[in-house]
């Protein structure tokens, strides 16, 4: 009787998926079952923990400790903070100054000179005259008569002379030591004045009596004074 050839090939795939293995390639074979652990390794290998050594990867990981990376945030906020904390302060300090810088320069300029400067010019013109009058006078009259003038012209002098000391050179003092050098101006222009008028009742002061006459005298003290009270306002306005 003739084999069908279909069933004759699938039979012939069917033997041949069973018995043709590769030549690298182990057959498990399973051992009958048993009871005892000895007699049944796959049991016991089931059974036993596996006891698997991780990667070196896993290995650096799992080792790293949690301490470091807190320590290092902890060092990054810190850092934050105390850069915030420096320049904060830096910047109040340089408010701070600023604030006092312009405090300082309101009491000078609208508190002292703009009140204060047409008496300031008052004085200054005033007594160039007379000093130019005290040169350039040759009228002798009696010494009694010169004595009571020149009392006289001494008195008023101190007198203008406290009301500008008292109205602007303490109150610039009090506010910035830049102006230290009008206190000696200041006092060189007194002694200049009352000098002069304390010599009326002598002789008349001739051209050869100095190189230098009292007006021109007078007239570079002023020169000075006005220079340093500007030098003064500058450094004031540059401080910090």
């Amino acid at each position: 009787m003739r084999i069908p050839r279909l069933p004759f090939a699938l039979f012939f795939v069917i033997a041949h998926a069973g018995f043709a293995q590769p030549s690298n390639t182990a057959v498990a074979v399973n051992p009958p079952a048993s009871n005892s652990p000895s007699a049944n390794p796959l049991a016991t290998n089931k059974a036993a923990p596996q006891n698997r050594q991780p990667d070196q990867g896993q290995t650096e990981k799992t080792h790293t400790p949690e301490w470091v990376g807190n320590a290092i945030a902890l060092i990054n906020v810190l850092v934050v903070f105390y850069i915030f904390w420096r320049t904060e302060t830096s910047n109040r300090e340089d408010r701070r100054r600023e604030r006092v810088r312009s405090v300082k320069l309101f009491w000078v300029q609208d508190l002292i000179l703009n009140p204060n400067i047409a008496g300031l010019h008052d004085f200054f013109n005033k007594y160039e005259e007379e000093m130019e009058r005290i040169t350039n006078t040759s009228t002798c009259p009696s010494a009694g008569k010169l004595n009571q003038i020149a009392e006289a012209k001494v008195l008023a002098f101190k007198k203008d002379h406290n009301i500008i000391r008292r109205k602007v050179i303490h109150p610039l003092l009090t506010v910035s030591p830049n102006f230290e050098r009008l206190k000696v101006l200041f006092s060189q222009i007194e002694d200049l004045v009352t000098k002069e008028y304390t010599r009326i009742p002598a002789a008349p002061r001739t051209a050869s009596d100095a190189t230098t006459t009292p007006v021109e005298s007078f007239r570079e003290l002023c020169q000075q004074f006005f220079a340093e009270l500007h030098r003064g306002q500058m450094l004031l306005a540059d401080s910090q």
